[in-house]
């Protein structure tokens, strides 16, 4: 069961972890964005981009916003874990289902 837990676990995190890369790859991608519309379009490109070339994500059940207010852009990407057997294993506590991460940028310089 402890193995189990391990593998469990782990896989999450490496998910995880694939989820922020995409957030802070589609924050910077951003940068080079000249409006607003086109700062949100290179961002969700990036970060879809980045998740699809890992493999193992179904992208069904991911989401990425991008949010610019002032002088701020925040690229979130949402993965829901629910369809993953090997993460929601009945005889282990199971992680968190939905995995959340954000990434900021400023706008405009220091």
């Amino acid at each position: 069961m402890f193995s189990f837990g391990i593998i469990s676990y782990s896989w999450w995190y490496f998910l995880a972890n694939g989820v922020q890369r995409a957030a802070s790859d589609g924050a910077r991608a951003a940068i080079a964005g000249l409006d607003a519309g086109e700062r949100q379009s290179l961002a969700t490109t990036k970060a879809t981009d980045n998740l699809r070339a890992v493999g193992s994500y179904n992208m069904q059940q991911a989401q990425v916003a991008v949010v610019e207010q002032s002088n701020r852009l925040t690229v979130t990407v949402t993965y829901d874990t629910a369809g993953l057997s090997i993460v929601r294993l009945p005889f282990v506590p199971a992680p968190p289902q939905r995995i959340v991460q954000r990434a900021s940028i400023l706008l405009g310089g220091m």
